[in-house]
C-alpha cells in the first residue's frame, strides 16, 4: 500500500512538474518583447556614441558576440604587435565614433520563440558625417539573457543597400 501512494504522489508530482512551465519562460515571455529589444538598440547607441566600457560589453553583448570581438581584437593585436588591450581601445573608439556618426532608422521587426526569446531588428543606416559612405541595411540579432533579464546583442550584418 505504501508503494502504491508514494508511486501515485509521485507520478502526481511529475505531471505538475510538467504542467506548468518554469518562472523564467513566463517572465522572459513578459519581458522579452519587441519594443524592449528596440529599447536597448537605441540605449545601446546613445552608449556607444559616448563610449563603451568593459562592463557595457558584458551588459549589451551576448556571450557568442563577445568571443568574437575577443577574437578579431586578438588577430589585430598579432598583426600589429601591440597589446590586447590597446586593439580592445581602438576597436571600442571606432565603434564610438561610428555610433556618432550613424543614423538609425528602423524598418521592422521579427521577435520569436519562447524559451530562448530572439529578435531581429533592420535599420537603414546613413552616415551624417560625411556624404560618400552608402546608405546600408543592418540586421541585429539579439537574445533575452534570462541571466540578467535583458535582451544582448548576439550578431550584427550590414550590407550595402543597392538603389
Amino acid at each position: 500500500m505504501k508503494k502504491l501512494t508514494l508511486l501515485l504522489l509521485s507520478a502526481g508530482l511529475s505531471t505538475l512538474a510538467l504542467a506548468d512551465p518554469p518562472e523564467y519562460d513566463r517572465k522572459s515571455l513578459r519581458l522579452a518583447t519587441e519594443a524592449n529589444a528596440r529599447e536597448l538598440v537605441e540605449i545601446y547607441y546613445d552608449k556607444a556614441a559616448v563610449g563603451l566600457s568593459d562592463r557595457d560589453l558584458n551588459v549589451f553583448y551576448s556571450r557568442k558576440y563577445r568571443r568574437s570581438l575577443n577574437e578579431v581584437v586578438a588577430q589585430l593585436s598579432q598583426t600589429t604587435g601591440q597589446g590586447t588591450d590597446i586593439e580592445q581601445h581602438r576597436v571600442l573608439e571606432l565603434e564610438r565614433m561610428n555610433a556618432k556618426c550613424e543614423n538609425l532608422m528602423f524598418q521592422n521587426a521579427k521577435t520569436y520563440g519562447s524559451q530562448t526569446r530572439q529578435s531581429e531588428l533592420h535599420y537603414l543606416v546613413t552616415n551624417t558625417c560625411v556624404d560618400y559612405v552608402p546608405t546600408i541595411a543592418r540586421t541585429i540579432e539579439l537574445r533575452y539573457s534570462t541571466d540578467i533579464d535583458s535582451w544582448q546583442i548576439d550578431e550584427v550584418r550590414d550590407r550595402e543597400l543597392v538603389k
